[in-house]
């Protein structure tokens, strides 16, 4: 185990030497990942995870993937471009992005720009984050879209782990895990990844905390959004257009502008993401749980959560209590 920077460096650097010059992607059965050969990639190592270098020879190379990626900047900086929209990631930024967006990351030929890439299917977060999904943060969203809504359009979040001392030493001592590859460090991986992903989770759910970028022109969505999330149960989108002074329709078309969803289909998600979370974490009765998140008829719940979920709530409930 690693247990300082400078160690960590030396052992980046001298791992870097050792791979290719044109291209190295050692996944965790050490197979060659030829990830140029087609716009939409594959994704087979043995287990759920992997773990690569990033190199240059692919910058700029707009693609998407039939995995969860994220892309951390150990050290420099580089340039993503995600859909429609740049951006500029520094030191100490982890930037998350979903299979299904178009992106491509564009750095100098600078030995200073050292990038790593995680990579988890879809499974990964099936077998270990249903119980996660009912927390009220913004990757409790962004999970739950990305596993269940085939039409989200929440395609990254990026996080600033200079925020964050303890995110910062998980990843520290992934990547130590990936260049060393003793015995049993698949396991290591897997159990520091699940680490990972819980330590986002309580960061994006402090309300004070400045890990999560914002953008300032979403603010005023951002709050209705918040609006929408505390008053699920009894709001409707007349009720919540009366709130903020706006027309239905203007409310309307806003929400659509923003997700690509309309109100009732964001409504429906806020609800079925709190029932998630009453079935993960309580007793309450199924019944209960349907007058909590503002259904009045328990058929149409039961409809719609076998729809999105492909399982019934008591299903559910086993799956995450297990």
């Amino acid at each position: 185990m690693i247990n300082n920077k400078p160690l960590l460096d030396k052992k980046i650097q001298d791992y870097m030497n050792k791979v290719s010059a044109r291209f190295n992607s050692v996944f965790l059965n050490s197979k060659t990942f030829n990830a140029f050969d087609e716009s939409v990639f594959d994704f087979n190592p043995p287990g759920d995870i992997a773990v690569n270098l990033h190199n240059s020879h692919g910058n700029n190379l707009f693609h998407r993937h039939d995995f969860f990626e994220m892309i951390y900047i150990y050290s420099g900086k580089c340039i993503q471009k995600i859909d429609n929209k740049e951006m500029i990631l520094s030191k100490g930024e982890l930037c998350l992005v979903n299979s299904k967006a178009y992106h491509a990351i564009i750095t100098e030929n600078d030995e200073d720009n050292i990038l790593f890439n995680f990579m988890f299917k879809k499974s990964f977060f099936s077998r270990y984050f249903l119980n996660l999904i009912g927390e009220n943060n913004a990757l409790s969203s962004f999970l739950i879209n990305y596993l269940f809504d085939e039409n989200s359009r929440d395609t990254y979040l990026v996080f600033d782990t200079a925020q964050s001392d303890s995110l910062k030493k998980i990843i520290f001592l992934i990547i130590n895990e990936f260049i060393d590859e003793r015995p049993g460090f698949r396991s290591v991986l897997e159990s520091l990844y699940v680490i990972l992903f819980i330590e986002i989770s309580r960061n994006s759910s402090k309300k004070s905390n400045n890990l999560l970028k914002t953008n300032e022109k979403a603010a005023k969505f951002n709050e209705i959004m918040n609006y929408i999330e505390e008053n699920f149960a009894t709001t409707n989108l007349q009720e919540t257009a009366i709130h903020f002074h706006y027309h239905p329709n203007y409310l309307s078309k806003e929400v659509k502008k923003h997700t690509n969803k309309t109100y009732s289909e964001i409504l429906q998600n806020i609800k079925l993401k709190q029932a998630c979370f009453y079935l993960s974490k309580t007793n309450l009765s199924v019944q209960e749980i349907i007058e909590k998140v503002g259904y009045s008829e328990s058929s149409h719940f039961y409809h719609i959560f076998k729809k999105n979920f492909t399982m019934t709530p008591n299903e559910y409930r086993r799956q995450v209590q297990k």
